[in-house]
């Protein structure tokens, strides 16, 4: 099965998608307070790719957990 993730980021927050035939998953998160503003666009959307990477892998295991 393919899956599609995006991923984005910014000052305040960092959102990702993964996507596939059948469902769709969806996670915004916002930074802490004390980094609003201290991590730049990139940081954030590397943050971003790591985070939703890592999310995306405990969902999978939780699922299969399940079955």
């Amino acid at each position: 099965m393919d899956h599609t993730y995006y991923f984005d980021g910014n000052h305040r927050m960092i959102s990702w998608v993964i996507e596939n035939n059948e469902i769709k998953a969806e996670q915004m998160l916002v930074h802490a307070q004390c980094y609003f503003h201290k991590v730049s666009v990139e940081r954030s959307k590397y943050i971003a790719l790591h985070v939703g990477i890592f999310w995306s892998i405990g969902k999978f295991i939780k699922k299969m957990a399940t079955k």
